[in-house]
C-alpha cells in the first residue's frame, strides 16, 4: 500500500511535477522483496500502459508470456541498468506482478519507489526513500537530475495570450452576469465565445478557467478540474434522488430539500468524504456508515482529467466593486499548462488535496437536480497536477 510508504507521496509528487515527470509508484512489502514479487496495482498497470511500455489486461498467464525489458536504476552518480520482468502467473487467477532484477539491493521493505519513462524512452526506476539518491535530483548533471530534466515539455500558445493583454489593457471591466460564474462569462464574451454547455475545450483546442483573486493575489476560490457523474451501477445510492434522501437537508427559505457540500479526505460535518479503494482502482465517497454510497472508475477519472486539460488557461482577475456595487474585474494573470500529470490524480485525492463538491437539489416535481459532481483545487496546487505551469503577467 502506498499510504505505508516510510516517504509521504505527496511531497514526492511535488518534486516529480516540479520537473513535468508523471511517475508510477510502489511499496515494497518484506515478504515481496523475499520472493523477488512485486504485485502491480491498478494505478502502476494503468501508468505503465499509458505510457505504452506495458499491457497487462491484453498479457497471457504463464512463463511462456512473460515480458522482460531493461530498466535504469538511478542511484547518486550513475545509472545501473538492469532487467524488469512483467507477467501474470497461472495461480491466483494471474494477479498482474513484477520484479526488477537486484531490486533487493537498492531498495527496503517500505521504501517509496516510482517508475517513470525518460525522454528517450526508458523506463527508469528511483528509490525515493534513499535520501543520497533522492536529494540528488536537484543537483545538475547528475544521472537522476538529467533524466528528470530531459523530459520537460514546454509550449505557448501566443494568440490567445495577445487576445487577453488587449482585455487587460481595458482595465477594469463590468461583469456581464451576476454571481458566481460571471467572471467566466464576461471573459468568454470579451473573447467572443458563445456561452453553451459543450464539453470541448473553449479556444482552438485551449481550455479557459477563470478565477477571482484576493488582494495578495492568492486565488480566492477553487478551480473547477472536471465534472463526472458517479457510476451508478456500481454505487449504493443508484441516483440523485437517493443521495438527497440520505444526507439532504431542507433550505431554510423555502423547505428544499438540497445538498451543498464538499467533501475531502476527512469526514465533513455529514460525515461524508473521499476515499481510494485499496485497489486504486475506484474512487468512493463514504458516509458515517463506511458504505461507498458513490463510485468513480479512477480511470474513467483520469480520463476526464486528460481530455479536459490538454492545454489549459488559468486565467486570474482582480476584483472590485462599481460605485453603484457592481462587479468589475481587471484581468491580469495567466497560469498554461499543458499535458495533465493523470497518474498524481489518485494520490491527490488520497491527501485531500483534490476535492469533490456535492451540488444537488430537488425540483418541485420531485426529480433530482445537479450542477455536476465537481472535483475542484485550488490554484496553489496546479503544479502537482501540470508540468511546469507558465505564469504570464498580462500587464507586462
Amino acid at each position: 500500500m502506498l499510504s505505508r510508504a516510510d516517504r509521504p507521496l505527496p511531497e514526492v509528487i511535488r518534486e516529480f511535477a516540479a520537473f513535468g515527470v508523471e511517475a508510477g509508484y510502489f511499496v515494497p512489502t518484506a515478504a515481496g522483496l523475499a520472493k523477488s514479487i512485486i504485485d502491480a496495482h491498478e494505478s502502476l498497470r494503468r501508468f505503465l500502459r499509458r505510457k505504452g511500455i506495458h499491457d497487462f489486461e491484453s498479457q497471457g498467464q504463464g512463463t511462456s508470456h512473460k515480458v522482460i525489458r531493461d530498466i535504469d536504476i538511478a542511484l547518486t552518480d550513475h545509472m545501473e541498468v538492469h532487467q524488469i520482468s512483467l507477467y501474470r502467473p497461472k495461480s491466483k487467477s494471474g494477479d498482474p506482478r513484477l520484479w526488477v532484477r537486484g531490486l533487493g539491493g537498492v531498495a527496503k521493505p517500505g521504501n517509496l519507489l516510482a517508475l517513470f519513462v525518460s525522454a528517450e524512452g526508458r523506463l527508469t526506476l528511483v528509490n525515493c526513500s534513499d535520501s543520497a539518491t533522492w536529494s540528488s535530483r536537484l543537483v545538475t548533471g547528475s544521472p537522476l537530475n538529467a533524466a528528470l530534466s530531459a523530459a520537460t515539455i514546454s509550449d505557448s500558445a501566443e494568440e490567445l495570450l495577445a487576445r487577453l493583454r488587449d482585455i487587460c489593457r481595458q482595465g477594469f471591466i463590468p461583469s456581464l452576469r451576476d454571481g458566481p460564474t460571471g467572471i467566466g462569462f464576461t471573459l468568454e464574451t470579451h473573447l467572443g465565445i458563445a456561452a453553451n454547455s459543450r464539453r470541448a475545450p473553449d479556444f482552438k483546442g485551449i481550455e479557459l478557467k477563470a478565477g477571482r483573486t484576493r488582494g495578495s493575489g492568492a486565488s480566492a476560490t477553487r478551480t473547477t478540474l472536471f465534472s463526472k457523474t458517479p457510476e451508478w451501477k456500481m454505487s449504493a445510492l443508484g441516483n440523485g434522488n437517493a443521495i438527497l434522501a440520505r444526507y439532504g437537508y431542507p433550505e431554510a427559505a423555502t423547505g428544499r430539500l438540497q445538498l451543498y457540500c464538499t467533501l475531502a479526505s476527512s469526514p465533513n460535518s455529514l460525515g461524508l468524504y473521499l476515499q481510494v479503494a485499496e485497489s486504486a482502482a475506484f474512487v468512493e465517497m463514504l458516509g458515517p456508515a463506511g458504505i461507498a454510497d458513490l463510485t468513480w472508475p479512477l480511470g474513467d477519472l483520469e480520463k476526464a482529467l486528460a481530455t479536459k486539460h490538454r492545454e489549459t488557461f488559468w486565467v486570474s482577475a482582480r476584483q472590485r466593486r462599481s460605485p453603484s456595487g457592481a462587479e468589475e474585474f481587471l484581468f491580469e494573470r495567466v497560469t498554461h499548462t499543458r499535458q495533465p500529470l493523470v497518474t498524481n490524480l489518485g494520490p491527490l485525492i488520497s491527501s485531500g488535496t483534490v476535492e469533490m463538491d456535492l451540488t444537488l437539489s430537488r425540483k418541485s416535481s420531485g426529480a433530482a437536480r445537479d450542477h455536476g459532481y465537481l472535483f475542484k483545487i485550488w490554484q496553489r496546487d496546479l503544479e502537482l497536477l501540470f508540468p511546469q505551469p507558465v505564469v504570464h503577467l498580462l500587464a507586462e
